[in-house]
């Protein structure tokens, strides 16, 4: 970023995964440059309807608890969207933060949309840091110690990108000479992967975690062929009634961000695909087809069928902007 450009760090929590899915917390950070700026921004949100247990286990708010401590969700999307101002808004996991939460629940409840939409801090972390192979937050927390203890709220997930972004890419960013936030964005989204990591200077890559904090002994990952083969079995179960929906594919989109071996064939081949439709959220009728092609090409050990539904929502591309981009290419 350049010195003082101001932008905002969000995450959020969600009731569940079923739609209509509702913003129970909503925390932010403003940034200057590299810097958090002022006081971070919390609050709660009471939409009175049933939290799943999933869901509860990762943030652990219950309805009874967001009865008694969330605010009316028109208040709450208000004091947000003060905090927020018109600054571009960055997530670790954009597509879900934005596209799937934050501008639904928006449109359901009459309300502006905060800011603008920026970029994926995910997306920008595998084309910065070539030497993690898990890019979660909890898996970068844990690799890079950005914040003591588990990741859970909202709040300490902003905490945790505010270091990765203080601490790790801003500096890498701004020795590569990537400087400034559309500049930043644009790298986000670049491919090939392997040629965005050719850019960052060697002498830049430093992740040694300081020696006063104790390391346990890690704990051995899978292998190459441990990980495809696990691929092939969740294909499997995706594939056995002829159809991609929508939570099977963030069920992959999941299953490809905690994956330690996304540089391996088939699974580089779909990521690149799956990169490309949780961007905005929406797949193309291009990127739509793409996907199927993929599974039946490169996953056809796991399922016969010849025919294969995607029910992923599609977004056609608006006369007078840019053709559907293709998976492997720069957006």
């Amino acid at each position: 970023m350049k010195q003082g450009e101001s932008w905002v760090i969000i995450e959020t929590e969600p009731s569940g995964m079923k739609p209509p899915v509702c913003a129970v917390e909503i925390a932010a950070q403003r940034m200057a440059g590299w810097e958090p700026e002022g006081l971070s921004f919390r609050v709660l949100l009471n939409h009175n309807v049933p939290i799943e247990i999933q869901a509860q286990a990762v943030h652990g708010y219950g309805a009874e608890h967001l009865r008694q401590h969330g605010q009316d969700p028109r208040v709450a999307h208000r004091l947000f969207r003060d905090y927020v101002g018109s600054r571009p808004v960055v997530s670790h996991n954009l597509p879900m933060d934005w596209d799937r939460l934050l501008v639904p629940e928006c449109q359901r409840l009459g309300v502006p949309q905060p800011g603008v939409k920026g970029f994926c801090a995910m997306m920008l972390a595998r084309r910065a840091l070539p030497e993690c192979s898990s890019f979660s937050l909890s898996a970068l927390n844990k690799r890079l110690r950005l914040v003591e203890g588990t990741l859970q709220g909202a709040l300490p997930d902003v905490q945790a990108l505010v270091g990765l972004f203080r601490d790790y890419l801003g500096p890498r960013l701004t020795a590569a000479g990537i400087v400034g936030f559309e500049a930043v964005a644009e790298f986000a989204r670049r491919s090939p992967i392997t040629k965005c990591h050719q850019l960052i200077p060697d002498t830049s890559r430093n992740l040694a975690i300081p020696a006063a904090v104790p390391t346990p002994a890690p704990t051995p990952g899978p292998t190459p062929e441990q990980s495809v083969q696990e691929l092939y079995e969740l294909a499997r179960n995706i594939m056995a009634d002829g159809r991609i929906t929508t939570p099977e594919f963030l069920l992959l989109v999941k299953w490809l961000q905690e994956c330690p071996h996304t540089d391996v064939h088939p699974i580089n081949r779909l990521y690149e695909i799956v990169e490309c439709i949780a961007q905005d959220g929406h797949a193309t009728p291009d990127e739509q087809q793409e996907l199927e092609d993929t599974f039946k090409r490169h996953l056809n050990k796991v399922n016969a069928r010849s025919e294969l539904r995607v029910d992923v929502p599609v977004s056609p591309t608006p006369v007078g902007q840019h053709p559907p981009r293709e998976p492997g290419r720069p957006a």
